[in-house]
């Protein structure tokens, strides 16, 4: 897929080995503020949080901006011991130490593995009835209960035996329950394990607190657990734009010297950081613009350096004629889709298979691409394949025989005629989108009109806080946002789809025949074989009007040419991939 000629240029990459060139900055505008230093949990999955954990911690593998998996092996190394069954070992890099100076140890492999498997979680609790409305866990919780709230599990939910810990105390072999072919990223180490240990069991010292949380997990302590589990989730938290500095430990290239007020954060080199990923900038700052156009106005005023707003025809046209500025687009791994909830929605009106059909039959696929983005992409094309990347060939042969065809125009007359076959009259559908968002406004004024000349009622269930909504049940019956990809993984829509209790299926969608698709995917290795599996996925999610994907997002990214060495990967985090080879100009 080709974008406008206009915004094809590129940035020349760092060539020399990276230093911290003195009093060297940079301001980063960013949509969101910081609000968790946990961006695993339901709260804290945001983009802003997602940025600041990567440019502070460090990783076994990371995607750089032509969607490669690259080895960080300055920070460790992941090894296949054994294929039947798959073991895995995760090794840290001797010498890799903690912001605080404390080394990076198989403790904090070990967390890392309770946290993302849910092996230790209490089995048969419901935790949503103790979420709040913002997506933090509320003082009603249970005291006696072991939950991780992680929301996006990796791979780990494979691989709930018990680890077996290396002698060199900075090892760790996981056993997966059966072969997963994700097992390189599968785990990352997010919170250091000796800061989280010491808040929960309220000791000073660090290899004592690594000490009782090695314990607790390896002995399933529930008592010690649920303590971990409850720090883990909402000690790192942002309360009234003010955390803790002792919980700002990481082991990445960058470390937070200070939050402010409005969720901005500021990024100091980590003068403790030994790996390849040394930085050149001094200091990154993030400052929050919600907007497009005060990015662009920041842009061009030097309050800000960098900006990734969100790329519309109106956007492009007010950078273009910037000096001093440079433009990179391209795509983003990320897509706009519309889902139905099967379950605990609003309304209810979506229980029911035959209003879901109706209601996709309505949706005005191409004029959303045309009106929304067509105006900035060549390609005018809506997605038509769930788990497929579009502009390959894979793709094209998939939404040859995956259902799509089902929904590839609009069909009052048919919507009408199936509304009309269960006696439906003028069913109900709230829609929750970010009332803050444009795309999404209009994406929803869009649908509204036309599900209105079938027969629909549609409301407004709109909110600027609409990410906490996600799955609550009873706030809503359909959606409209973009599933944003961390990886190319096969693996990567699982969360969203599988029944199994994972951490991504808001519209609580179940079905066994996709449950059963989905963990064969996850053990199948030959690209052609996966490509079948993710065909028949796309095809019984159609079938089941589970929804329909949108449009690929574009992205856009503008800087000052004061700063150099920026690419923006199509993966989360972005702009951040790289962050260490920024450098200043002058």
């Amino acid at each position: 897929m080709a974008v406008l000629a206009i915004l094809a240029m590129t940035v020349t990459a760092c060539t020399t080995a990276p230093r911290v060139v003195k009093h060297s900055a940079v301001a980063v505008a960013v949509t969101e503020p910081f609000t968790s230093y946990n961006a695993e949990t339901s709260f804290g999955a945001t983009t802003t949080n997602e940025e600041i954990a990567y440019a502070t911690n460090s990783n076994f593998v990371y995607y750089d901006d032509n969607s490669k998996l690259r080895a960080d092996t300055s920070f460790g190394t992941v090894r296949q011991v054994d294929s039947s069954p798959l073991r895995v070992t995760y090794a840290v890099a001797q010498g890799v130490k903690w912001s605080d100076g404390v080394r990076v140890s198989n403790a904090d492999l070990l967390l890392a593995w309770a946290a993302g498997s849910g092996a230790l979680n209490t089995a048969g609790f419901d935790p949503r009835k103790f979420v709040a409305a913002n997506g933090s866990i509320t003082k009603s919780f249970p005291k006696d209960v072991v939950w991780f709230d992680d929301r996006t599990p990796g791979g780990l939910q494979y691989a709930k035996a018990p680890p077996t810990l290396g002698a060199n105390h900075r090892s760790m072999t996981l056993n997966y329950d059966s072969f997963y072919i994700g097992w390189k990223s599968a785990l990352e180490i997010g919170l250091p394990a000796h800061i989280v240990a010491e808040k929960a069991f309220g000791l000073t010292s660090a290899s004592a607190a690594d000490a009782a949380l090695i314990a607790a997990i390896t002995t399933n302590n529930t008592a010690k657990l649920a303590l971990v589990s409850r720090v883990w989730n909402s000690a790192f938290t942002v309360s009234a734009g003010k955390l803790d500095p002792a919980l700002l430990v990481g082991d990445g290239p960058y470390k937070i010297s200070a939050v402010d007020p409005d969720g901005s954060v500021t990024l100091v080199a980590n003068t403790r950081y030994s790996g390849t990923h040394r930085p050149r900038i001094a200091t990154i700052t993030t400052r929050v613009l919600a907007n497009a156009k005060k990015q662009v106005a920041a842009l061009n005023a030097g309050t800000v350096d960098v900006i990734t707003p969100t790329a519309t025809a109106a956007t492009v046209k007010s950078l273009i004629n910037l000096k001093k500025i440079t433009i990179a687009s391209g795509y983003d791994a990320s897509f706009e889709h519309l889902d139905l909830q099967f379950s605990h929605s609003k309304n209810g009106t979506f229980d029911n298979p035959v209003l879901r059909a109706a209601f996709l039959k309505a949706v005005p696929r191409a004029q959303i691409v045309s009106q929304i983005a067509g105006s900035i992409q060549e390609e005018t094309s809506p997605r038509a394949s769930f788990m497929l990347f579009p502009g390959t060939a894979d793709y094209q042969a998939a939404i040859a025989d995956n259902g799509s065809q089902a929904y590839s125009s609009v069909d009052i007359p048919a919507a009408a005629a199936l509304l009309k076959s269960v006696k439906a009259q003028h069913p109900t559908v709230c829609i929750l989108f970010d009332s803050a968002n444009p795309t999404r406004a209009a994406e929803f004024a869009l649908i509204k009109a036309s599900e209105e000349k079938a027969g629909f009622s549609v409301t407004d269930c709109s909110s600027p806080t609409w990410l906490s909504q996600l799955g609550k049940p009873g706030a809503y019956d359909a959606s409209i946002f973009a599933w944003r990809s961390t990886s190319s993984a096969v693996t990567m829509a699982t969360p969203r789809l599988h029944s199994g209790g994972l951490g991504q299926n808001y519209n609580f969608y179940a079905s066994s025949v996709t449950d059963k698709l989905l963990d064969t995917l996850a053990q199948t290795t030959e690209s052609a074989q996966q490509n079948e599996i993710m065909t028949e996925i796309d095809h019984q999610l159609y079938s089941d009007g589970y929804g329909l994907p949108l449009f690929q997002l574009p992205s856009l990214t503008a800087f000052r040419t004061t700063v150099a060495g920026i690419k923006r990967s199509p993966f989360a985090p972005g702009v951040f991939w790289n962050i260490w080879d920024w450098r200043p100009t002058a």
